[in-house]
């Protein structure tokens, strides 16, 4: 037999929506009689019928035993046809007209044969404490059988939830999403809904907390929770750093074990009562990186909804890396990006012409103004020099301005491969080129001189359009460019010796 790789476990909420929750071992049952009415409404319809039959059949089974007895006692039976004798129940000589005339007063059918006389007071006393009990009876009988049948349980099987959860990018956002829909025109007013994350965990002082609820947010802070239910919606969870699933990645979630229970709460327009409607998504229940299909479209004037196609996704491009490594990267690359344009501005800037005295202007024409880049970086070239002979020694500019990062991405080659980020998969390029393991493997080649290269390095950097001249550029969506990025490698030493060549 061919065991599945998953084990099939547990669930806390069904698909349906029951809790599968058992109690036991409760002391105090006596409890559930101080709220007798609840206690019958959520009797199942077996129990709820028999418990409704039984109330009147002891009633008159009780009552029409004490009439039996008081016309045995005052010896009425035996006195049956004697016009002399004054009995106080006419007509009752056994148990059995004793317990018709129960039925009879009871529900008030009234035949006219059985009566009670005035001949004796108990008998008028036993009639009104039977119609009081009686009345009772009907109202507390009566009362939860129409609450039983108009409980809304029923209504929330026309409430529909899609068999899946989906993970995918919305708004440049991680997003966890479920469709709902109602299948009757009768809409849910004030329809809300929430989530709830079921996940077992251990504390740092090492306290197991089994089933711990956690909350997920669904809009409640903009609204967004609160449905106007006409036609499917998707239900959106962002996967922000408030979320439990922020660390969570497409290879994480094979391995974890959860539950997310939905639970979707409105007002029957039709009863005013209200409606709950609940089911719950396990981690493998969970599909990354899909997205749901549309399932509404615009027929003769009118949006016709496709219920057919309710459960249906499609498959998308979506980075299996979790929430929190995303947002990581992106700050990374946000930062390189402001590090190379402040660097690139300090750079640009005209230098001082000889003996211009501090705080003073150089009138420079118009003409001079629409000068190339290129002749500003001329008349600067002390200042690249001076930057690329002091790079070596000055390691604190390059940690300062983070240029490494900016170079390992741009140029795929660093200049300090123990930078602990090339190790740590923060999207840095796994196959940089180490310039001086490099150049030792070269050493035979005169030409090659490790300030040249930094000196080509910098040149490159400081062009007016830098990325018409770059040997490749990399993002963290790259896939695996391996042809271009080898032919890349080994010319990358080449291709700056001759730029530093150019620019001699």
């Amino acid at each position: 037999m061919v065991q599945t790789s998953k084990r099939q476990r547990q669930r806390y909420v069904t698909k349906v929506g029951k809790c599968q929750v058992s109690l036991g071992n409760i002391q105090e049952k006596k409890r559930f009689l101080s709220d007798i009415f609840t206690t019958i409404v959520d009797l199942k319809y077996r129990w709820f019928l028999f418990v409704f039959m039984m109330c009147y059949i002891i009633t008159w089974v009780v009552f029409g035993s004490i009439y039996f007895f008081d016309a045995w006692v005052r010896d009425d039976i035996r006195h049956q046809g004697d016009p002399k004798w004054q009995p106080c129940i006419e007509n009752v000589d056994s148990f059995i007209s004793a317990l018709l005339f129960s039925v009879e007063s009871q529900r008030t059918i009234g035949y006219g044969f059985r009566m009670v006389t005035a001949n004796c007071a108990e008998g008028v006393i036993l009639l009104m404490a039977q119609s009081i009990i009686g009345s009772m009876i009907d109202a507390l009988m009566v009362g939860c059988m129409f609450v039983k049948i108009s409980r809304p349980k029923k209504r929330a099987q026309t409430l529909m939830f899609s068999k899946n959860c989906v993970i995918s990018r919305r708004d440049e956002k991680l997003c966890l999403m479920f469709r709902v829909g109602d299948l009757r025109d009768s809409h849910m007013v004030d329809a809300k809904i929430r989530a709830k994350l079921i996940k077992s965990r251990q504390t740092s002082e090492g306290e197991f907390i089994p089933l711990e609820q956690s909350e997920l947010n669904l809009g409640y802070d903009t609204g967004e929770d609160r449905l106007f239910l006409v036609e499917p919606q998707i239900i959106c969870h962002v996967i922000n750093h408030h979320s439990p699933f922020w660390d969570l990645s497409a290879e994480s979630l094979r391995r974890e074990q959860f539950e997310i229970i939905i639970i979707l709460e409105g007002i029957v327009e039709a009863t005013g009562m209200t409606c709950q409607a609940r089911t719950s998504y396990t981690e493998d229940e969970i599909l990354w990186g899909y997205r749901f299909e549309p399932c509404m479209s615009l027929e003769k004037g009118a949006f016709r909804v496709d219920y057919s196609r309710f459960d249906m996704t499609f498959e998308v491009q979506t980075p299996a890396a979790s929430a929190k490594e995303l947002h990581e990267l992106k700050e990374l690359e946000q930062q390189e990006h402001s590090t190379l344009s402040l660097y690139w501005d300090h750079l640009l800037q005209p230098c001082a012409l000889p003996g211009t005295r501090p705080g003073e202007e150089a009138s420079v024409s118009q003409d001079d103004s629409d000068n190339s880049v290129s002749e500003s970086l001329d008349e600067c070239d002390y200042s690249v020099a001076e930057i690329s002979r002091s790079f070596r020694s000055q390691r604190e500019l390059c940690e300062q301005l983070n240029i490494n990062h900016m170079i390992q991405r741009i140029f795929l080659i660093t200049l300090d491969n123990s930078d602990p980020s090339m190790k740590s998969g923060n999207g840095i390029p796994a196959r940089c080129v180490y310039l001086e393991e490099m150049a030792t493997d070269l050493e035979d080649q005169d030409w090659l001189d490790m300030e040249n290269v930094e000196q080509a390095l910098f040149a490159r950097l400081l062009l007016q359009e830098p990325g018409n001249h770059l040997i490749h550029m990399t993002s963290s969506s790259t896939q695996n460019l391996s042809a271009d990025r080898d032919a890349g490698e080994r010319q990358i030493l080449r291709y700056l010796y001759a730029c530093d060549l150019a620019e001699l």
